[in-house]
């Protein structure tokens, strides 16, 4: 069943509809068709080693009836599912690129003032997929989701089976005991509840970066968390803070991909790794988040090499697959598949004269060939 099926269907079907979301609701229980799933591993890069678990990002098909009593969850307790502002993942209206300008303009509101800034962005290990779900139902009852929702959300979560489809072929059902429901719309916001947890206590902990006296020190894209300090000690309690949240939710941060890098005057100063938790985590020069370069120095810079090369490769693609085809067409490839690689977050970037230059150049090259 898909959802042209409810689109197009006779009205008689809303009834119908209505009877049952309500009937399910006043019970707090859903059919277990409900909680069926079918996972499809996509390559992350085609041109990457297909061998390479790694390289797969699983996305899970899920009825069609169920995303729609998970939108009228979403839209009646909207209010209870409000998290911090400094969460910039899953949220209408905000993306990438304002989670990118809140880092820029924290960091250069420092450096201007003659302050460092010594920051770590930090890395959960499969967060998505590794949510408690007692946890998950505490943080939801904490946030003020009324019973009812939180009943129905237990019982459904209490019937997660899914499938692998693997060349037409399904595997046996296996049941999910942990992370929040794959393909489904009320996940995102449910896990973001979840995640709320590490704001609170940064804040509780009075260390971190401040405008006008309001907290800036951490910013976060679902699980992705940055922290912000003109100190290194407070650096390190701001560290053990997050340790400490981690520890709560039972996630794990996984410190081969957590990095630390430091802006202003003493960005060339010798700092011993810091500590996550048992774990050390070191400093580096560069760093990528949310998709771009971060360039540690006196003031914030950004790398556009990688978006470049990117953008090129693209380019190359088109040119060899599409060369018969009418220049029209070819021009529409490259603005829809390789223009938005090299422009992707550009407002919130702050280029030198030099590599606006670079990128006017490349641009100029798809009308010349």
């Amino acid at each position: 069943m898909s959802a042209e099926h409810l689109l197009h269907a006779r009205p008689s079907l809303v009834v119908h509809l209505k009877l049952l979301l309500n009937c399910m609701y006043m019970h707090g229980f859903v059919p277990d068709s409900f909680g069926a799933g079918i996972i499809v591993p996509l390559l992350k890069v085609k041109s990457g080693n297909m061998n390479d678990l790694n390289n797969y990002r699983p996305i899970t098909l899920i009825p069609v009836i169920s995303k729609l009593f998970e939108s009228i969850i979403l839209a009646t307790c909207q209010e209870c599912l409000k998290v911090d502002d400094l969460q910039f993942g899953f949220r209408r209206g905000l993306g990438c690129t304002d989670a990118i300008f809140s880092l820029k303009t924290t960091i250069n509101y420092y450096t201007e003032r003659g302050s460092s800034v010594y920051a770590a962005a930090l890395d959960l290990s499969k967060a998505f997929d590794s949510v408690n779900h007692f946890k998950l139902f505490s943080a939801l009852l904490k946030a003020g989701l009324p019973v009812g929702v939180v009943t129905i959300i237990c019982n459904w979560y209490g019937k997660l089976l899914v499938s692998v489809r693997w060349n037409n072929m399904l595997s046996n059902a296996f049941h999910v005991g942990s992370g929040v429901r794959q393909g489904s719309m009320l996940s995102p916001a449910l896990f973001n509840v979840f995640m709320n947890l590490f704001i609170v206590k940064l804040k509780l902990s009075s260390c971190g970066c401040y405008i006008d006296n309001i907290f800036y020190g951490c910013i976060m894209y679902a699980d992705d968390v940055t922290i912000m300090c003109p100190s290194v000690k407070g650096l390190q309690i701001m560290l053990d803070v997050c340790v400490e949240a981690s520890n709560v939710l039972c996630l794990k941060f996984n410190h081969v991909k957590s990095h630390c890098i430091m802006f202003g005057k003493c960005y060339n100063q010798h700092i011993e790794p810091m500590l996550l938790g048992s774990q050390t985590i070191d400093w580096v020069k560069s760093v990528k988040y949310l998709g771009v370069y971060i360039v540690s120095g006196a003031k914030l810079s950004f790398d556009i090499a990688s978006a470049k090369r990117s953008f090129y490769a693209a380019c190359n693609s088109i040119h060899s697959h599409a060369k018969s085809l009418d220049q029209i067409v070819q021009l529409t490839l490259h603005e829809s598949y390789c223009l938005p690689l090299l422009t992707y977050a550009l407002a919130a970037l702050t280029l030198s004269a030099k590599q606006l230059n670079e990128l006017n150049m490349s641009v100029g090259t798809l009308f010349t060939d």
